[in-house]
């Protein structure tokens, strides 16, 4: 009897033996699932660091290039507004020119003019001066006629 009992207790522990080793090797099997399961988490999230980095990168490169373009803007914007003062002085000068140009006809108009009127002067001072000498020739004569 207990022999059998034994016998039955070896039976059982062979048994529990058995679903020991049967256990550990499904925990073995779920264990090697987990760690491949780990292994592609870790390469997934490497690819998302790389591709956030990546991102990142792009982001500042189009961060640099929005602000070069608005750099690139504001120099437009001065240029076409020194373009424009250029057609403004220019369009000075030119009127200014034109008013030389004007001002130097007057000029000479004027220096014409004023040589007439010294001819003319001259002219009339030696009117005078004849006048006065015929004057006196006239009372010269009429003072000897008398």
């Amino acid at each position: 009897n207990k022999f059998d009992q034994t016998e039955k207790e070896k039976v059982a522990l062979v048994q529990e033996k058995a679903a020991l080793a049967q256990e550990k090797a499904a925990l073995a099997q779920e264990n090697a699932k987990f760690e491949k399961d780990k292994a592609a988490i870790t390469q997934e999230l490497a690819k998302e660091k790389t591709n956030h980095e990546n991102l990142r990168k792009r982001v500042s490169n189009m961060q640099k290039s929005f602000k070069t373009v608005a750099q690139a803007e504001q120099i437009k914007k001065e240029l076409e507004e020194l373009k424009q003062k250029h057609q403004d002085v220019s369009k000075e000068l030119e009127e200014t020119k034109q008013q030389s140009l004007e001002l130097t006809k007057q000029i000479e108009g004027l220096k014409k003019e004023l040589q007439e009127e010294k001819e003319k002067t001259s002219d009339y001072l030696r009117y005078k001066a004849q006048e006065s000498m015929f004057s006196s020739k006239i009372k010269k004569l009429e003072a000897e006629k008398a």
